[in-house]
Parts: structure tokens; C-alpha cells; sequence
């Protein structure tokens, strides 16, 4: 079991969650009451220390994690020039960095032996729109993205000092992207030497190749995050990369999606994930196999999800959390056989937990597993999968190998 928190700046309150590390599932244990609009968060390495900036009274608290109940505690506050919008410590967790959006700067407060943030700190001037700040695994270079209008649209670069905490401009001091894309926030690759933006006005990510040596960067490929046919307005705002680094995830905000891609292994470059996923389902579709989703997601989410994509129209039947017991129950499977009309030994399910292929076992189907998702193919196969899939390209060969006639 995990922890999961989340600032509830309107509120002033931390919302806590256990998380179950095999299903992803949230469940809300408690509401930390935090004066002052808490905002980003950022958690000690050693993982028993959060630090919350506090946007609506410009301070930094430092709290105490309980870890076995996830329970928070105020330690201390200190105040701040401006109010944050991002906090990171550096890899050695004797610094808190932080990013000053209206203030146009960065800052470094020490970390004493307590584990309490210092109010001594060392200001760095950039340029309005500073959204973000993180050091690279070597914790020798610091990246600090601004957003275009009122921004500039540049990623400024930095050499750290670990030992004292000073941030030195690199030569060049900025790299400016091309199209004012506006680089927001960014991630770094867990194997490659690789760095991902966020790009708020340019509704895309770009890739860039990050010399270790000399802490440069240099775009290599943007894409966008929206569909081809989408031409409402749009801002792009977090950035997020698997543990494994197979997979990229980046949130619009007006399309109200995830936008999510594959991450080649060699170079990190993005491919659309599941690139071959609706032509597949739509191939289906229009030979006659009816579809179904069956989901722990709820009726809402999973409706805004279809409608997003423009494949609700393909789909006969929809399962979901709201109505029946979670997986592995049988009870979705069994509804939407029902109210389709097909029988158990006409029926696949694809899935990529165990959990999936539990239910699959219980209802009396096919069960089928992909290797993209959640567990790995060995755990698929121990639940039952009697085939599992590599790539979504594999689906149509599957279904029509066992029903080649509709």
C-alpha cells in the first residue's frame, strides 16, 4: 500500500489516499487542514518529509509523513518572496528548489539535519513565467521552462552545485523552441538521456537529447497532443513518464484529455499509443463482431473517454464500476453478454491486469492479455490468459483466427 496526496487549494486542505500498488485503487483516508492554499507538493527522497507551498500566503511548510498510516503533521513554516508554483528537493535532499511564475526567479532553500526547510535562500532572476524546476540524475544541472505570453517561451539552464546549493547559468544561458510553444514542466527519462516539455500554448511535447556532460539540451521531435480534427482552445500542463520509461503522458486542458504515447527504447522518441487501436476496433466493428467495454472506471469518465476519441458509435454495450461489483467478478461480463445476446464461447475479454483475466476465467470466456498495460504477460498467463497480444496490431489476426466467419 502506497500514499497519494493531493492539494486542495481552495480549500486549504491535503487530501491523503492509501493506494493498492496491484489495482491503482484510491481511497480518500483523510483531509489535512492547511492554511494558506496549498499548492505544489514535493516529497523528501527519504520519503518521510513533504514540503507544501502555500500560494495564497506566500510560505513553505515543511510536514512530518507517518509512514505506515500516511498521516500528515506540521513541523514548520517559513516565508517566502512570492507564492510558488512548483517545489522539487535535489537529489540529495539537502535542497528545496522552487519556481516563481509572477516573480520571474527561481530559489534554493537549505534543508537542515531536521529535515525542516531553511529560510536563508539563494535567488536566481530568469523571467516571467518560470513554471518548473528539477536537477538531472547527476544533480550537476538544473532546467527551469517559462511559458510563452507573458513568457518567453525558453528553458533556462543551469549548472547545480550540490555542495552549496548556487545555481550558475550555462552557456548558452536558454534555449528558445521553436513557434513559441511555451515549455511548461518536463521530465527526464529514467534510462536514456532524454528530456521531455509540456508545451501550454503549443498543445504538443517535445523531445529533447540532453548532453550529460555539458548539462545542453537540443530538440529533436514536437508533437501534438490533440487530434488532427480538434481546433477548439487548448493548453497543455503536467508531464509524466513511467517508472519502466515505456510510456509518456501529458493532460490537455479545454480538450480535456490525457494525451498518451509509446516511448522508443533506443532513442525516446513518442509514438501515439496504441497507434493501431482504432483501426483495429473500427476494422472490427465493420465486419460484424460487436464490441463492448467492460471497466472499473466510472459511466461518466468512461463516456467522456469514447466521446473524446469519437469511437462511442462502435461500441454495443458498456460496462462499468457504477453498476456492478470490481473485477474479478463476473457480473459485467454476464450483463453485457446479456444484453447483446452472445454466448460465453462467442465471447473474448482483452485485458491487461490479472484481474482482467480473472473475470474473464469466472464468466466462462475467452480470455485474452495485452503486454502494453498494467501487469506483465507472465502475471496474464498465471490468471489465465491463453494468449497474450504485443501489440494492438495483433487483435484483428486474434479475433479472426478464432471466429473467421461473423
Amino acid at each position: 500500500m502506497s500514499n497519494m496526496y493531493v492539494s486542495l487549494s481552495e480549500e486549504d486542505k491535503i487530501a491523503i489516499f492509501d493506494m493498492d500498488d496491484d489495482t491503482g485503487q484510491l481511497d480518500l483516508i483523510n483531509l489535512f487542514p492547511l492554511k494558506g492554499k496549498p499548492g505544489p507538493l514535493s516529497k523528501h527522497p527519504n520519503n518521510n518529509f513533504i514540503y507544501a507551498g502555500c500560494r495564497g500566503s506566500n510560505k513553505m511548510v515543511t510536514l512530518s509523513r507517518d509512514t505506515s498510516s500516511g498521516q500528515l503533521s506540521k513541523l514548520s513554516e517559513i516565508d517566502l518572496r512570492s507564492d510558488p508554483c512548483y517545489i522539487s528537493t535535489d537529489e540529495t535532499g539537502r535542497y528545496l528548489l522552487a519556481a516563481y511564475y509572477r516573480k520571474a526567479g527561481v530559489s534554493v532553500h537549505p534543508i537542515d539535519t531536521e529535515f525542516t526547510i531553511i529560510q536563508n535562500e539563494t535567488w536566481t532572476n530568469t523571467a516571467i513565467g518560470a513554471h518548473c524546476i528539477q536537477t538531472d540524475r547527476s544533480n550537476k544541472f538544473a532546467f527551469v521552462p517559462h511559458i510563452s505570453e507573458p513568457g518567453p517561451s525558453a528553458i533556462f539552464q543551469f549548472k547545480f552545485n550540490e555542495h552549496t546549493g548556487t545555481l550558475t547559468p550555462n552557456q548558452p544561458n536558454s534555449i528558445l523552441p521553436a513557434n513559441k510553444e511555451g515549455p511548461r514542466h518536463f521530465c527526464f527519462h529514467p534510462n536514456q538521456d532524454v528530456l521531455f516539455t509540456s508545451n501550454e500554448q503549443g498543445s504538443s511535447v517535445t523531445v529533447y537529447d540532453f548532453n550529460v556532460s555539458n548539462g545542453f539540451i537540443r530538440p529533436k521531435q514536437t508533437v501534438s497532443t490533440l487530434p488532427k480534427d480538434y481546433h477548439g482552445d487548448n493548453s497543455c500542463s503536467q508531464i509524466q513518464i513511467t517508472p519502466s520509461g515505456k510510456y509518456l503522458y501529458a493532460p490537455n486542458r479545454g480538450h480535456n484529455t490525457i494525451a498518451a504515447f509509446s516511448v522508443n527504447n533506443s532513442d525516446g522518441s513518442l509514438e501515439p499509443l496504441f497507434a493501431c487501436a482504432e483501426k483495429a476496433l473500427r476494422t472490427l466493428h465493420s465486419r460484424g463482431y460487436l464490441l463492448g467495454v467492460a471497466t472499473g472506471k466510472s459511466q461518466h469518465g468512461l463516456e467522456a473517454i469514447l466521446e473524446g476519441h469519437k469511437l462511442r458509435d462502435i461500441f454495443s454495450t458498456l460496462q462499468t464500476a457504477d453498476g456492478h461489483p470490481g473485477n474479478p467478478h463476473p457480473s459485467m461480463l454476464h450483463h453485457a453478454m446479456m444484453e447483446t445476446g452472445v454466448e460465453t464461447n462467442n465471447t473474448l475479454m482483452l485485458g491487461d491486469t490479472s484481474f482482467d483475466m480473472a473475470m474473464a476465467v469466472n464468466a466462462g470466456v475467452h480470455p485474452v492479455g495485452v503486454a502494453w498495460g498494467y501487469h506483465c504477460a507472465d502475471a496474464l498467463r498465471v490468471s489465465g490468459a491463453r494468449t497474450v497480444l504485443e501489440d494492438y496490431c495483433d487483435l484483428l489476426p486474434c479475433v479472426e483466427k478464432m471466429w473467421p466467419e461473423v
